[in-house]
């Protein structure tokens, strides 16, 4: 049973729970080869839509996309954009036809800008975010999880959003 059936029919608690692609990552030449990475998605709109689109078809209520790259794992990635502009607003409108979310791994501002700009529900670490994303796009519904990635992290933490404690 996928996880999407067991959500459901009630076996799992939810709705904070919601079934979500793996990672995209786009191909490349230096791409890790580890243990669970996807075959290579191909690159460009086209590519991204579809792949958007067969996550929802397969049931993911959640597409995830690296949108920055990690320094845990190559040095200075953090700093790198790992989408176009174009390749992340086809994204968007995808999500948009099929009714998933779109969450992103985005450390450098202008990724966490990017998600803003194109719909993104959930961006994690946000590592470093300038004044931008909360300030340019008034009514945009989106969560920020400023937690670094790694303890190599070199910025000391900053949350974007403080919960206000009861």
């Amino acid at each position: 049973m996928t996880l999407k059936a067991h959500i459901d029919s009630g076996s799992l608690p939810g709705p904070r729970l919601v079934p979500s692609s793996v990672e995209r990552e786009p191909p490349s030449e230096s791409a890790y080869l580890e243990a669970g990475q996807v075959a290579e998605h191909g690159r460009g709109p086209a590519a991204v839509r579809a792949f958007v689109k067969e996550c929802a078809e397969i049931g993911a209520k959640s597409v995830k996309f690296l949108l920055s790259g990690e320094s845990a794992l190559k040095p200075g990635a953090s700093l790198e954009l790992m989408y176009t502009e174009e390749e992340i607003r086809a994204a968007g409108e995808q999500a948009r036809e099929s009714g998933v979310w779109l969450t992103g791994h985005a450390h450098a501002a202008e990724a966490v800008k990017m998600g803003v700009r194109n719909g993104f529900r959930v961006l994690y670490h946000c590592t470093y975010a300038d004044a931008g994303p909360s300030n340019s796009w008034p009514g945009a519904r989106i969560t920020y999880s400023s937690l670094p990635a790694s303890a190599s992290s070199k910025r000391p933490w900053t949350p974007i959003r403080r919960r206000r404690s009861t």
